[in-house]
C-alpha cells in the first residue's frame, strides 16, 4: 500500500491519528479536483508555537505550524500557491531546488517582494521528482530561523513501483535547530554586542541550543514503524548553520540493519549506496586521506543545511521495542574567539569542534511482530542521469573571509571575476571602463559550465544553485607551502554520479594564504520544461508597470544562512541564444517607484525601430533616454551606469538625450531609428534617467540595456 493513503492527513484534526501522522508535518489541502493540478493556499503570519513542551514561542508559521504544511505532487502536475503575507514585514516563497520559471524562483532578484499584507501566485510545473523545500529568501537568516520552511514533495509513481515498497512506512524528517534566549524566545539575528560573541555568530553561523525534529524538541519525537517493513525517510536539513549527521546504527541504541541511501537533492540516485553506521572505519581508510573522506562522508545520513536524503532501512526487533537515532558532531572547522596581547581578535580553532555531544534525534518505537520476509534489498539501477555533454568553460567562484573588526563585524565574500561583493547583497564594481566588470557570470541557454569553487577558508561551506542542478566532478587541495605533502595535496573524485543543487564546500587543509580546497561542479542551463522562461539577468526583477516582472538572475550562494547574510551571495546572469538586448544593473530613476526599470523591443535590422518604454517614472516628469557607445560606460557602486565623458556625441540624433515626460501611469516611451548610418558590430547601451527629488534634484539612473547591431 502507498504510504500516502496509510497515514491519515493532519488536517482531519477530529480524527485519532496514528503515530506516524503524529509525527509528519501537517499536509496542504488540495483545493483543485484536477488530478494533474494541486492548488493550496498558504499564508505566512506571526502566531506562537511550542518547540519545547508547554512553552509558547513567539514564531513566524506557514499555515500556523512550524514546519509549514507539506505539498505533495507528482511529476508532471502543475503547483498553485495562493501566498498571502499575513507578516508585520516583507518576504517572498523560494522553492529550494525546483527548476522553476525564472521569475517563480521566489529569491530578492527573481521577484519583488510580497509587502506585509500583500499576495502573491505562484504558478509552476514540478517536473523533477524528489524531495524539495520551501523557505523565505528575504532575510532568511531570520525568517527560517523563527519557523518559516515547509517540505514540497514531488513523485513519479512510475519511478515509485520500481522500488518494490509498496508495504512501506515512509515519513519526512525536518531537521533543524532554534537559539532560544533566556525568555524561551528566538535570539534575533546578528544581535550580540559582545564582540567575540559577534564574531563567532559570523563565523561559525547560528548554532541553536535546542535541536528540533519537525519543529518539536527532538528528544521527545517517536516515530511509529511496523516490525520488518522497509522505512523510507525522506530527511531535509532545514537549519541555518547546523549539520546534520544521523546514525541509525548507534551501536548502543541502533537498528543494526543496512540503511540504503536511494535519492538525494535531485531525486533517485542511479544506483544504491549502502551507508556505514557512523564512526566506523571503511578498509583502507588510514591509508590515504581521500580513503578518510570517503569513509567519513559515507557513514549515517550526512547533511550540510539545505541538502536532503531519501534513505531506506528495515527495522528488526520485538513488538514495543525502541530504537534511538542520534545526531553526531561533524568536524567542519568551527573557529574560538580570544583578544591578542594587542586587543585585536584572533581565531583559534575551536578545540570541541567534531567532538560535541552526541544526542537523541529521535525515536523509532516497533509496532506488530516482525513477519520474517528479511530486510529490504533496494534495486541495482534506480535513475539514468542525462548526459550534460563538454563544458562551454569554467565559471570561477572564491570563498574567503576577513579578520574581525574591533566590534567582531566580519566580511563574508564570494567573488566572480574578482570582484567582491558588499555586506547588503548588491553587486559593488571594482572601477572599469565596461560593465563586464560586475560581479555576475553570464551563460547561454542550453551551455554547459564547470563551476570551479575555491574556498580559502579554514572552515566547511556549502554551495547552492537556484534553478539548476549539478553534477560533483571533483574536490581538490592544494598547498603552495608543501607542495609534496600527499595530506595537503591530493584530488577526491565521487564514487558515482550524484545531482545536486546543494553541495558540501571543503575547508582548506594547511596554512592560511598558501592553502585551499577546489570544487568542481558541471551544469547544463536547460531551458528543458520552461522555454522562454529561463533566461535572466539584471540582478533585480524589472518591473514593467502591468503587475509582472522578468528577473533579475539566478541566486548561488552558502546556504549556512548567516553567511550568505553578510556576503557569501552572487548572481548568476543566464541569456538566451542570440538575446539582443542584455540588462544590466538597477537604481531608482527619479523615485517614482520601487523598481523603476527600461524596457526594450524591437530590432536593428535597415528601416526597423527599436521602442523603449520606462515604467514607475515620477507621473507628469520629465525623464531622459540616452543611447551611447557601450565602450564609453561608467560603471558605480550599486549596479547602475552612467555614460562617460564622450557621450552624448556632439551633433549626432541618436546618441543625443531625448527627454519626455512620463504620463499619469508613470510610462514614458521612445520609438528610435536612425540605426542604419551605424557598421554591424557597433555596440550600443540605452538607460533612463530622471531627476531625484531625494537627492536634491541629481540624477538617477534606471537599469541599462546592451545591444549590438547584427
Amino acid at each position: 500500500m502507498h504510504a500516502r493513503t496509510t497515514f491519515t492527513f493532519l488536517a482531519l484534526a477530529s480524527l485519532a491519528l496514528p503515530a506516524a501522522a503524529q509525527f509528519n508535518p501537517p499536509e496542504a489541502v488540495d483545493i483543485n479536483p484536477d488530478p494533474n493540478i494541486v492548488e493550496v493556499n498558504l499564508t505566512a503570519a506571526e502566531t506562537t508555537w511550542q518547540f519545547l513542551p508547554g512553552i509558547d514561542t513567539d514564531v513566524y508559521a506557514y499555515n500556523g505550524s512550524v514546519p509549514g504544511p507539506t505539498i505533495r505532487t507528482k511529476k508532471g502536475d502543475t503547483l498553485i500557491v495562493h501566498f498571502q503575507n499575513d507578516l508585520p514585514e516583507e518576504t517572498t516563497i523560494h522553492w529550494h531546488g525546483i527548476e522553476s520559471y525564472a521569475d517563480q524562483d521566489g529569491s530578492h532578484i527573481a521577484q519583488r517582494p510580497v509587502p506585509a499584507g500583500g499576495s502573491f501566485t505562484y504558478n509552476f510545473e514540478t517536473d523533477d521528482d524528489a524531495l524539495f523545500w520551501y523557505h523565505p529568501h528575504v532575510r532568511p537568516f531570520d525568517q527560517v530561523e523563527k519557523g518559516l520552511y515547509g517540505a514540497l514533495l514531488v513523485k513519479d509513481p512510475v519511478k515509485e513501483a520500481s522500488l518494490g515498497l509498496f508495504g512501506m512506512d515512509e515519513a519526512i524528517v525536518m531537521f533543524d535547530d532554534i537559539l532560544l534566549d533566556a525568555n524561551d524566545q528566538v535570539v534575533p539575528a546578528f544581535s550580540f554586542t559582545d564582540p567575540l560573541q559577534n564574531a563567532l555568530y559570523m563565523l561559525n553561523g547560528r548554532e541553536g541550543n535546542h535541536l528540533l525534529i519537525n519543529g518539536r524538541l527532538a528528544s521527545t519525537m517517536n516515530l511509529q514503524a511496523r516490525n520488518g517493513f522497509p522505512l523510507r525517510l525522506r530527511v531535509v536539513n532545514c537549519a541555518n548553520t547546523t549539520f546534520c549527521r544521523l546514525d541509525f546504527n548507534d551501536p548502543v541504541t541502533g537498528i543494526n540493519s543496512d540503511l540504503w541511501l536511494i535519492g538525494q537533492d535531485a531525486g533517485f540516485l542511479e544506483t544504491p549506496f549502502l551507508k556505514l553506521p557512523v564512526e566506523s572505519t571503511a578498509p583502507g581508510a588510514e591509508d590515504h586521506p581521500d580513503q578518510a573522506l570517503l569513509a567519513e562522508m559515507g557513514q549515517g545520513v550526512l547533511l550540510f543545511p539545505g541538502e536532503r536524503d531519501d534513505v531506506v532501512i528495515t527495522p528488526l526487533g520485538t513488538p514495543g521495542q525502541t530504537y534511538t537515532v542520534t545526531q553526531n558532531d561533524w568536524f567542519r572547522g568551527r573557529h574560538a574567539a580570544v583578544y591578542n596581547s594587542m586587543g585585536m581578535i584572533m581565531l583559534p580553532d575551536d578545540p570541541l569542534d567534531g567532538a560535541y555531544p552526541t544526542v537523541p534525534a529521535f525515536d523509532i518505537t516497533l509496532s506488530g511482530t516482525n513477519p520474517g520476509i528479511g530486510e529490504w534489498v533496494p534495486p541495482a539501477t534506480l535513475n539514468v542521469y542525462p548526459d550534460f555533454g563538454t563544458p562551454v568553460g569554467t565559471l570561477p567562484v572564491t570563498y574567503g573571509h576577513s579578520m574581525p573588526d574591533m566590534n567582531g563585524n566580519v566580511i563574508l565574500f564570494v567573488q566572480a571575476k574578482m570582484v567582491m561583493i558588499n555586506m547588503v547583497m548588491t553587486m559593488v564594481p571594482l572601477p572599469a571602463p565596461k560593465i563586464d566588470s560586475f560581479e555576475a557570470h553570464d551563460v547561454n541557454v542550453g551551455e554547459t559550465w564547470d563551476w570551479q569553487i575555491t574556498n580559502l577558508t579554514h572552515g566547511d561551506h556549502n554551495f547552492h544553485s537556484h534553478g539548476f542542478f549539478f553534477e560533483l566532478k571533483e574536490y581538490k587541495w592544494e598547498d603552495d607551502l608543501d607542495p609534496l605533502n600527499p595530506n595537503l595535496n591530493f584530488s577526491f573524485n565521487p564514487f558515482q554520479r550524484r545531482l545536486k543543487d546543494t553541495v558540501r564546500i571543503p575547508a582548506r587543509l594547511g596554512a592560511k594564504g598558501s592553502s585551499r580546497s577546489i570544487t568542481t561542479l558541471r551544469a547544463k542551463f536547460s531551458n528543458e520544461g520552461r522555454v522562454g522562461r529561463t533566461a535572466a539577468n539584471g540582478m533585480l526583477p524589472t518591473f514593467d508597470g502591468n503587475g509582472n516582472w522578468t528577473s533579475g538572475g539566478w541566486l548561488f550562494h552558502c546556504h549556512i544562512l548567516e553567511h550568505s547574510g553578510k556576503g557569501m551571495l552572487s548572481v548568476l546572469e543566464v541569456h538566451e541564444q542570440g538575446e539582443l538586448f542584455t540588462n544590466y544593473g538597477k537604481h531608482k530613476a527619479g523615485t517614482g517607484g520601487i523598481y523603476p526599470s527600461l524596457n526594450a523591443s524591437g530590432d536593428l535590422t535597415p528601416g526597423s525601430a527599436v521602442t523603449f518604454e520606462a515604467v514607475e517614472m515620477l507621473p507628469g516628469k520629465k525623464c531622459w533616454l540616452v543611447i551611447g557607445d557601450y565602450a564609453a560606460l561608467r560603471p558605480i557602486a550599486g549596479g547602475t551606469l552612467v555614460p562617460g565623458a564622450s557621450i552624448p556625441v556632439a551633433g549626432n540624433p541618436l546618441f543625443s538625450p531625448k527627454g519626455t515626460n512620463a504620463d499619469a501611469n508613470g510610462k514614458a516611451s521612445w520609438n528610435i531609428t536612425g540605426w542604419d548610418a551605424y557598421p554591424s558590430g557597433t555596440e550600443f547601451w540605452a538607460q533612463v534617467a530622471a531627476r531625484d527629488p531625494g537627492a536634491q534634484g541629481k540624477l538617477s539612473f534606471t537599469n541599462a540595456f546592451k545591444f549590438t547591431k547584427p
